[in-house]
């Protein structure tokens, strides 16, 4: 019996493409984190906006970590009230908080990356 080879029904241009991802897919590169806990330290800055993002919350503290330099809350959110208090609370007391955030949800109002938090506690 004779092996014969046939012609390819596979293009080599999708063959290339499908290779690069398997590549890419196989390879060792680190998978972005959707959620993170940053110990924030004390707020040193705080910004209330009345109409950009229908009264967004952008925050800044000694230590922000990695991705998150800052952080925000949306105005939107149904926990925002709670966030908000929690986080006027902190401010007012000069504690330090402890926040989770989604870093794969950047504000657009500001040129420190800021993520969205999700929770915010208490540090002590």
């Amino acid at each position: 019996m004779r092996w014969e080879m046939k012609k390819s029904i596979i293009r080599p241009a999708l063959f290339s493409r499908c290779l690069l991802v398997m590549a890419g897919l196989l390879s060792g590169t680190e998978i972005h984190a959707a959620q993170v806990q940053v110990n924030v330290g004390v707020i040193t800055r705080m910004w209330t906006h009345s109409v950009y993002g229908n009264g967004d919350v952008w925050f800044l503290g000694t230590s922000g970590a990695g991705p998150c330099q800052a952080f925000w809350l949306r105005a939107s959110d149904p926990g925002f009230k709670n966030l908000f208090g929690v986080l006027l609370a902190a401010r007012a007391a000069d504690r330090a908080v402890l926040v989770s955030a989604h870093d794969n949800e950047l504000w657009s109002g500001s040129g420190t990356p800021s993520c969205r938090v999700d929770a915010i506690d208490f540090a002590d």
